[in-house]
């Protein structure tokens, strides 16, 4: 299993190739339901190509900050104006998984 430096290393790596070569990913959308209503919100594809604090939030357990960040002022603002409750939240990390291909 690597370490922590080794995992930092690789994903700063993946990252300046990506700067480099102007290769960033297109955003996913995500949709669920809140109180009978789609919302949809666009989020990165995979946790590496998240803002860089996701990672350092999960690892420090703070999913729920890590995934509010993951969907952005935008993202938030459509959760809060249909009425999101923590319930419909974990729905919106539920259906990340699922578009990002990662399953339950």
């Amino acid at each position: 299993m690597a370490d922590k430096k080794t995992v930092k290393a690789a994903n700063e790596a993946k990252a300046l190739v990506r700067e480099a070569t102007g290769d960033y990913p297109d955003p996913i959308d995500v949709t669920f339901e809140v109180r009978g209503q789609e919302v949809t919100v666009q989020c990165p594809p995979t946790i590496e190509d998240a803002p860089f604090e996701v990672p350092m939030l999960i690892e420090d357990e703070k999913p729920m900050k890590a995934f509010m960040l993951m969907a952005g002022d935008e993202g938030r603002q459509r959760m809060r104006e249909a009425g999101a409750t923590v319930k419909d939240f974990t729905r919106f990390i539920e259906a990340w998984q699922e578009a990002a291909g990662l399953g339950n």
